[in-house]
């Protein structure tokens, strides 16, 4: 039972970070640390202190803000619009087509 805990673990772990990246990864496993220690406080009546409180807050502002960080930087990578040549692909007429071409063949000219 360890082991296919274990296995199935590491399988939602490498898909995470394949779709979302390490950073989103480590928010993850930092929200699951959190949620276990807030749990802790819950069940066992532990007390916690402002400070404790104030540096929960400042660690996940902190990967809250780089995480907003590289979402900007990866929003300004993609392409603002299709070119010339893919709007030509798959939905256009022939006649479309050919002026499109022209069209490219002219940008090439200048």
């Amino acid at each position: 039972m360890l082991s296919a805990s274990a296995v199935t673990g590491q399988f939602f772990i490498y898909s995470l970070v394949k779709e979302f990246g390490a950073l989103v990864l480590a928010a993850t496993m930092n929200m699951r640390q959190v949620l276990s220690i807030l749990t802790s406080y819950v069940l066992y009546s532990h007390p916690i202190t402002f400070l404790q409180i104030l540096s929960l807050c400042m660690v996940f502002a902190s990967l809250f803000y780089k995480s907003y960080l590289s979402y900007l930087k990866g929003k300004d990578k993609e392409p603002k619009s299709p070119g010339v040549v893919d709007k030509a692909i798959g939905k256009a007429t022939p006649e479309e087509v050919t002026e499109l071409k022209s069209a490219v063949d002219q940008e090439d000219d200048k």
